[in-house]
């Protein structure tokens, strides 16, 4: 199965390339003559009528001419004269059969090909169109006013012919409509895969700014400049994850919802948190209460967008001075968030499309117009509700979820309390070498040794030499080998099959996930990330450091 996709992916990319457009005309000419001298003489064989014969053995004829005509790289005039003695073809057998065979159909596939053949030129698609659709209007005409006396056939010769007829007008047709379904998704996997990779350069940026930023203030080097910076690469961060979730949701690429156990009121307490700092840019004060369980089951990357878009859009249309209301709270088997601003409230007539992806309840520049579009898919996936309600001076937001109590994990004191990783040696595979000197601290103060590389081909040789603990790949650092091949190949020497793998990737395409998991990654996070949650999930592969520790 796997050589047969690829097969149809080469002729995909064959038939989508200027060069072999021309070749495709060639062919389609060469069964044209194949099948228009296989249904004459059908016809003949079966009615005895020359009628149906002669004139088919001509075109067959001609379409093998202007297929040489082709080969001497007159392809326009080749292209209009398939299209021309096509269409004459078209109108003679109107005339000849009358409505037994519906021989106007292959409009489609003539209208088709003009636009294939002639996608860059507009004049010429539109002579070509042009052509069909005075055919088609005179078989029509032909039709109405009966011009032509159609033959006269038996009942029985009627559905032969009919039957003989149809099959080739439906393959033509399915070639035609699977040819332009097969380059709109080809144009369509193209964008999304280049949207892709410039998205693993903008999560690189923001994970650098991010990560410098937050290991100055752990290490208590804040300023006022220092908490500016920090402010305006968390909004913009907001709003690029935003467009590339949005993309992703379109494409029918969304991330899987995981239930994990998660601490839940430190966690969403540096959700607002971080919201506090762009608040406070606008001197709006974020009046905050959390009555929830010790542990749940939850998504945590879920749970962080559904928070900050909500809170970003109560900033985004409150007033200067004023206050945001956050309350969470939870009963026997539900948890909720509201959310409450008071600002302008919400126009009736945007209500009933105010989920759609770009409506901006404001219609402010500063909203995207995204934030209501993936809360909801998210809060969906948990299996929850959202609602809007307007009021006089504002507007509430409601979540409500699903509530699954959860357990402690082995070791949960905070990650940089202690040293998780002592002892260990975690190998560091990235390209941007800011980043890879970044990842090598924070790893090194948690305890681990580490060994930096930024190819994958010369962590493989260190991996070997040192056999690590652990390794963190970026999984698009090398032009070399792509980032499953390179787990595979760590994967292949038999020392380093238990070492854990952790992917860190700017991509966003769910293939690309599922090709780095099932290569043998451990674990996929995607960027910009905040490095501790990567540190929380390697604690949890040594949990006998932990326990030492603690």
């Amino acid at each position: 199965m796997k050589k047969i996709t690829l097969l149809l992916t080469e002729i995909a990319n064959l038939l989508t390339s200027d060069s072999m457009r021309w070749q495709f005309l060639t062919r389609i000419n060469l069964l044209l003559a194949f099948m228009t001298t296989l249904y004459g003489t059908g016809f003949y064989l079966y009615t005895h009528d020359l009628r149906g014969l002669v004139p088919n053995l001509i075109e067959a004829l001609l379409f093998i001419i202007i297929a040489t005509i082709n080969q001497f790289r007159l392809h326009f005039m080749a292209a209009h004269l398939t299209v021309l003695v096509s269409n004459l073809t078209i109108v003679y057998y109107s005339a000849l059969l009358g409505s037994i065979v519906e021989v106007h159909l292959l409009v489609i596939f003539y209208v088709g090909l003009a636009f294939y053949l002639f996608r860059d030129n507009i004049t010429h698609c539109a002579i070509s169109v042009s052509i069909t659709a005075f055919a088609w209007i005179c078989c029509e005409v032909t039709y109405y006013l009966e011009w032509v006396h159609p033959i006269e056939i038996s009942r029985d010769h009627l559905f032969a012919t009919r039957w003989l007829a149809i099959p080739f007008i439906l393959i033509l047709d399915i070639l035609m409509i699977s040819l332009h379904i097969y380059i709109i998704w080809r144009q369509l996997k193209s964008r999304t895969q280049k949207f892709a990779e410039s998205s693993h350069e903008l999560r690189n940026a923001f994970q650098l700014i991010l990560s410098i930023i937050e290991k100055e203030r752990r290490d208590g080097h804040n300023s006022p400049q220092m908490d500016e910076i920090y402010r305006s690469a968390l909004f913009v961060r907001q709003l690029v994850t935003s467009e590339l979730d949005t993309a992703k949701i379109e494409a029918g690429q969304e991330d899987q919802i995981t239930l994990h156990s998660v601490e839940i009121k430190p966690f969403l307490d540096s959700i607002v948190a971080q919201n506090r700092f762009l608040a406070a840019d606008k001197n709006v004060t974020i009046d905050y209460s959390c009555k929830m369980p010790t542990y749940i089951l939850t998504d945590q990357p879920a749970i962080i967008k559904i928070v900050n878009n909500l809170l970003s859009n109560a900033i985004k249309f409150t007033p200067i001075g004023s206050t945001v209301s956050v309350q969470i709270f939870y009963s026997e088997e539900r948890w909720q968030i509201n959310v409450t601003d008071q600002g302008p409230g919400i126009d009736q007539t945007l209500l009933p499309k105010i989920y759609a992806p770009y409506v901006s309840k404001g219609g402010s520049l500063e909203g995207t117009g995204l934030g209501l579009f993936i809360t909801r898919k998210l809060v969906r996936q948990l299996r929850g509700s959202i609602s809007l309600t307007p009021f006089d001076g504002g507007t509430k937001a409601t979540i409500i979820l699903p509530l699954k109590i959860g357990t402690p994990p082995n070791a949960h004191s905070p990650i940089w309390d202690r040293q998780p990783l002592g002892g260990k040696t975690v190998l560091i595979i990235e390209d941007n070498e800011m980043m890879l000197t970044l990842t090598g601290r924070f790893m090194e103060q948690a305890g681990a040794a580490t060994l930096l590389a930024r190819d994958a081909l010369v962590g493989y040789e260190l991996a070997q030499r040192h056999i690590p603990d652990a390794i963190i790949l970026d999984l698009e650092t090398s032009d070399k080998i792509s980032g499953p091949a390179a787990i595979r190949m760590f994967k292949s020497y038999v020392p380093l099959q238990k070492v854990p793998i952790i992917v860190l990737t700017g991509a966003t395409m769910k293939e690309t996930l599922a090709q780095a998991t099932n290569a043998g990654a451990a674990k996929c996070f995607s960027k910009p990330l905040p490095y501790s949650d990567v540190l929380i999930f390697m604690r949890d592969l040594f949990p006998k450091n932990a326990a030492i520790e603690s």
